[in-house]
């Protein structure tokens, strides 16, 4: 009788996770049966021209240390193979030896040696196989796209003018049809088995630096739509799961695929294991316990107390994820049973109200009784919302911590610092130095009280306390960078300093962010990203902290005392894997070396990274859609920090199809104020509307002249065709702008690319100057 589904995910947990030991009954009846089917990727084929060591014998290794039993064959997995190849020896139901009977005589003779010594159950069929497995891992594909790109191996190079797209085109179909007809022959034979497609590396990463980028362009975006293509066939089915081989070799690539060859060192397949492994453990989190357990996994608490930093405020004026929510991400990823919470840091705290929080044991709900009437309405909502456990005092959290995070201090300063967002300037003659320098003196003073009042509570946590980075990168007057700087340096020794001589470990964010990305102008408070990159700093510290602190104990001694939980938050206890938290290398793609002018793609990165644009769910950014207005509206908006906060008093009956509740309210209110948009007739707004290229054109002259204070001429000097009469002057001032380049029909809808290349014209004129 077969194992069911959900008995083989327990398995699996086991396995991955190494959480819980199987009951003895169950490790003597159970086996995991693992398949690797595909191309030479799979097989593990190497720059050498052998089969050697390839991801699915690391994958076998690493399911082999927690489950002996394990059966495993990479027989089916052939270089060479395309997916029509594959699709037919499933339907056929061939052995790898009547396989090579039929079709061996297309491979050389050395190759075929090879396969035939990768043989590790004689004659088994492929349905056999298949209809045994637990886990398939699958990489096919390549073979059909690689013939139809004239690559020289010898010489390393492509001769472009081969390539014939609209053949490369149907190609891309056919892979499409047959890897879905694999994956349903799969799941037909074995509707329990859990399957895992593996996308592709770029396999020219010599090249890149070699060829204009047009051509590059062109391979690139076959790479992009050959992972689409296997995107899609996999997520329609339920129990198939892709990997990501995107940017899977990291630094210089050419490492790990050395002398111009497209298949990786055995280096390489061990960094591709790492894929699959990391997709394998994110499926089986959050599944029950197998029963009986022999262990009781320990359990890891993770505090984090402060302020709207903290909390993860953004410059939308809510609280979103946070650089708390990327670290529980990351210890979850080691320990699954963590718990957590970040209800005790609330925007507008100082370092007296912390103290006077923890030294009274309040709730976060007590402390709203007594102090809410001073925070704005929506506000109370959004910290009541971040409640995660009803009435748990601050005492107890900290008592029951295994780690603290805290970022405090900021609200003590920031009063005297009088900030004007509006003018992006500092009244440098109205600071008090003297007041400031007092609050940050007591600032440090209560910061002690709140690490000396941690460790009575609790002796053995681990308290990471990080200073602050610059607010206020895009100052209209550079000339006031220098002295705030100096304040700041200030500010974050006197916090340095407390946390250290508490035994608390300091996090420093200076520098945190490069070239004032990631904080939109007049905000200071940073994006998604920019609060990932705020957790990167943090995990570096802890993860230094573990590695010192396994130098200094005694293995045995690590897991006996709950002061040593540091060890848990080092990643390399089980493999050598790179933290995903930080992942920036996308904030800044690549620039061509022969021109410094950014393609679309790389432009849509940069906005992306600072919060003006969003990805879609595949990762790719679709540059050929078009959009609507409502999507420009929140563009605009916080592409020019425009003021949201007060978007809730628009004129009702100003647009009578716009919703107060609906997500792009705030952008539309905030746009519509600055003057920037108007409504498109009979008290229409018409949100979800497609934004036409006139049209958006209007909203970019009509920003850049709202915040650089031009005037918008009539000027009939440009003769301009497919253009309406009303928006004629606002796409010759564009043009002479440097904004867009001309167009041939303006009334057409705007389209992704269009808004990118105009929203970072825009960009760089403002912020990068």
């Amino acid at each position: 009788m077969r194992k069911n589904k959900l008995y083989i995910m327990l398995m699996i947990v086991c396995f991955l996770l190494a959480n819980v030991s199987i009951p003895q009954t169950h490790a003597e009846l159970n086996t995991l049966n693992y398949v690797a089917l595909g191309d030479s990727i799979a097989a593990g084929y190497t720059p050498e021209g052998e089969i050697d060591e390839g991801y699915s014998d690391f994958i076998e290794e690493y399911l082999d240390e927690n489950a002996p039993l394990i059966t495993y064959t990479k027989q089916f997995a052939i270089p060479g193979l395309t997916t029509s190849d594959l699709n037919g020896l499933i339907q056929n139901n061939l052995s790898t030896e009547q396989f090579l009977s039929l079709f061996g005589g297309g491979f050389p003779s050395p190759l075929v040696g090879e396969i035939t010594e990768n043989i590790s159950i004689e004659n088994l069929t492929v349905q056999d196989a298949i209809i045994d497995a637990d886990v398939i891992t699958l990489t096919i594909g390549a073979n059909d796209i690689l013939s139809e790109i004239p690559y020289d191996a010898v010489t390393g190079t492509i001769e472009m003018s081969g390539i014939d797209i609209d053949q490369i085109t149907r190609k891309m179909g056919e892979v499409e049809e047959n890897l879905s007809s694999v994956l349903e022959q799969i799941f037909a034979l074995n509707g329990e088995v859990q399957v895992y497609v593996s996308g592709y590396f770029f396999p020219y990463p010599h090249l890149i630096d070699q060829m204009p980028q047009a051509q590059l362009d062109i391979l690139l975006d076959t790479l992009d739509s050959l992972n689409s293509i296997i995107i899609d066939a996999t997520n329609d089915h339920n129990d198939a799961f892709y990997v990501s081989l995107e940017s899977v070799f990291p630094n210089d690539p050419t490492e790990y695929l050395p002398n111009e060859q497209i298949h990786p060192t055995i280096e390489g397949y061990e960094l591709i294991a790492d894929r699959f492994m990391e997709v394998m453990e994110e499926q089986a989190s959050g599944l029950p316990e197998l029963p009986e357990p022999e262990e009781t996994p320990l359990t890891l608490n993770y505090v984090a107390l402060g302020d709207s930093i903290a909390a993860g405020f953004t410059p939308t004026r809510t609280i979103d994820k946070g650089y708390t929510d990327f670290i529980e991400e990351y210890l979850d990823e080691n320990e699954p049973l963590i718990t957590y919470t970040k209800q005790f840091a609330i925007p507008g705290l100082t370092t007296s109200d912390l103290n006077g929080l923890i030294e009274n044991d309040l709730s976060t709900e007590q402390f709203l009784s007594l102090f809410g009437g001073g925070f704005p309405v929506p506000l109370v909502e959004e910290i009541t919302e971040n409640i995660s456990i009803e009435n748990l005092t601050v005492q107890d959290a900290i008592i029951d911590a295994d780690v603290i995070t805290l970022t405090i201090g900021a609200n003590d300063i920031l009063s005297e610092i009088p900030y004007d967002t509006n003018n992006n300037i500092v009244n440098m003659s109205e600071m008090n130095i003297d007041q400031l320098m007092t609050n940050m003196e007591k600032a440090k003073e209560n910061l002690s009280g709140v690490l000396e009042q941690i460790f009575e509570l609790n002796d053995e946590v681990q308290v990471y306390v990080s200073g602050y980075f610059f607010p206020y990168p895009h100052l209209s007057d550079q000339s006031q960078v220098q002295p705030l700087m100096e304040t700041l340096n200030t500010f974050n020794t006197k916090i340095k300093t407390a946390a250290e001589d508490n035994n608390a470990f300091y996090v420093s964010l200076e520098g945190v962010f490069s070239n004032g990305l990631y904080l939109l102008p007049g905000e200071i408070h940073p994006t998604e990203v920019g609060y990932q990159l705020i957790a990167e700093r943090f995990i570096d510290v802890m993860e230094q902290q573990a590695e010192d602190s396994q130098e200094k104990n005694e293995p045995e001694e690590t897991t006996e005392s709950r002061n040593t939980s540091s060890t848990n938050l080092n990643r390399g206890n089980e493999t050598d894997n790179e933290t995903e938290v930080s992942d920036p290398e996308v904030v800044e793609p690549e620039l061509d070396p022969e021109t410094t002018e950014k393609t679309t793609q790389q432009k849509f990165e940069t906005l992306k990274t600072i919060g003006i644009f969003n990805g879609y769910e595949d990762g790719m950014p679709h540059l050929e859609d078009v959009m609507t207005r409502e999507q420009a509206a929140k563009i605009i908006t916080l592409l020019l920090g425009l003021n949201i906060e007060d978007a809730d008093s628009l004129d009702e009956s100003q647009y009578s199809d716009v919703e107060q509740e609906r997500w792009s309210y705030k952008y539309i209110a905030a746009a519509t104020k600055a003057g920037i948009m108007n409504g498109v007739g009979d008290n229409k707004f018409d949100s979800t509307g497609n934004v036409t290229m006139e049209q958006f054109i209007k909203i970019m002259v009509e920003g850049y002249a709202f915040v650089s204070g031009i005037e918008i001429a009539e000027n009939e000097n440009l003769e301009l065709e497919n253009v309406s009469g009303w928006a004629k002057k606002y796409v010759v001032a564009a043009i002479q702008l440097g904004l867009m380049e001309e167009q041939a029909d303006y009334t057409l809808p705007a389209s992704r690319a269009l808004l990118v290349e105009g929203a970072y014209t825009i960009y760089q004129s403002l912020y990068e100057e």
